[in-house]
């Protein structure tokens, strides 16, 4: 009896604990609302942050539904990496879901590894009965869901055939690939040198094939990983909000706090930009998010090296990729994928000018997109052949293929700025 009494004043103590209140002004402290759970999904107790943050959203949105707020709960939530932000998030879904199944929700994220998250966590929520919850997209991210208000609209016009990126070669892998070529080029034959020495790049590269966990390592195949770690990279930085700005000094500075607090969670804590000389990753990210802002879901190509004079888009360091012939005096040499060549050791002979020393422009382009170094990539149907370099002025334009003729969507995104 003496038990059940001590068991029951206990009970009623917990019940009797009130949380304190982050969101709400007018309110100090309530009890916990039935729809929160006092445990997490991994059966601990919420910290008290997580707990409040829970408790004022499930009492906001029952104050929706009787009428005494005229919004759903809209709150802002910071703080840093590995902090328990998703498990929240999922936590929020589950309380959604215990007030009214059918209220129309998306759990969206700019990170496509953190959007995956959520796709899994909503697929789950859906098997337990949440018909409102809805993914954005292909890849529940919010790039995706504004590419599926794009289709949407245009579906609405008529047009059903869109195509907005590459699924084999996406623009920030793209980018990225150009941006390392060159920057091996400038290592290569730096500023004011007439001829490349690739000696400096290939001893990089060595080191980075010691470094690498791949099972056969070599040249070819880490160029590539390198190219596939720097688009993880920015896509986390822009993950984390980071916009570049025109100092460079100060924007360092951000990308390696970024990355210092992201690292170990997005599994940059081993990358193999890290072998690169120093800085080299962070000033890379930067530069590639630089291009991006002028590349966005456009038809313009990125010339390489278009943003100086001291070098030429056949200077670019690139890793020699399938369907290339021998070229030139080169042509009896025995290529193998453990070496980088600059771009033009490795063109056929149909495409560079012994007597000139230089490419035929009409197989300009066609050499550049075998390479991996034009966005976005072209396929023989294309009608634009040539090849032009970025004007420095922000693209707004989407382009999308109609059954005969080519529609172009253009947003002016002037009038949104703030």
């Amino acid at each position: 009896m003496l038990f059940r009494l001590l068991m029951s004043a206990r009970d009623s103590a917990e019940m009797a604990v009130l949380i304190p209140s982050r969101f709400d002004e007018n309110v100090s402290a309530r009890e916990l609302h039935p729809n929160v759970n006092s445990l997490n999904p991994d059966g601990f107790k919420w910290s008290d942050e997580q707990v409040a943050i829970l408790n004022d959203f499930a009492w906001w949105f029952q104050q929706y539904e009787d009428g005494t707020k005229t919004s759903r709960p809209r709150m802002v939530i910071e703080s840093v990496a590995g902090s328990g932000k998703t498990t929240l998030v999922k936590e929020l879904l589950s309380i959604i879901n215990r007030f009214d199944s059918a209220t129309k929700t998306i759990a969206s994220a700019f990170n496509v590894h953190i959007a995956k998250i959520l796709k899994d966590e909503i697929k789950d929520q859906q098997k337990n009965g949440f018909r409102g919850l809805e993914t954005l997209g292909n890849s529940n991210s919010v790039s995706a869901g504004g590419y599926d208000i794009i289709r949407s609209h245009l579906k609405s016009q008529g047009i059903e055939q869109v195509g907005m990126e590459s699924n084999t070669e996406g623009k920030y892998l793209v980018l990225s690939k150009i941006v390392l070529a060159e920057y091996f080029a400038t290592i290569a034959k730096p500023v004011g040198t007439k001829t490349a020495n690739i000696g400096e790049v290939k001893r990089i590269m060595k080191e980075i094939c010691e470094f690498s966990q791949a099972s056969k390592p070599n040249f070819r195949n880490q160029y590539f990983a390198l190219a596939r770690d720097l688009k993880k990279f920015v896509e986390a930085l822009m993950g984390q909000g980071f916009v570049p700005t025109r100092s460079e000094s100060k924007d360092l500075i951000e990308i390696k706090r970024i990355y210092g607090q992201i690292a170990l969670v997005q599994g940059l804590n081993d990358t193999i930009l890290l072998k690169l000389p120093k800085n080299a990753m962070f000033t890379l990210a930067r530069d590639v998010l630089l291009r991006s802002m002028d590349t966005w879901n456009s038809e313009k190509e990125v010339f390489p090296f278009a943003w100086t004079k001291s070098y030429s888009f056949s200077d670019v360091i690139v890793a020699r990729v399938s369907g290339f012939a021998e070229g030139n005096e080169f042509e009896r040499a025995k290529f193998d994928s453990n070496n980088l060549y600059p771009l033009w050791k490795t063109l056929p002979r149909s495409v560079w000018s012994s007597d000139d020393k230089k490419l035929k422009t009409n197989m300009l382009f066609d050499h550049l997109s075998k390479a991996g170094l034009v966005w976005p990539p072209r396929s023989k149907e294309s009608g634009k052949p040539t090849v032009s370099a970025p004007s420095g002025k922000p693209a707004c334009e989407v382009w999308v293929r109609a059954i005969k003729c080519l529609y172009l969507l253009e947003m002016d995104l002037r009038h949104h700025q703030k």
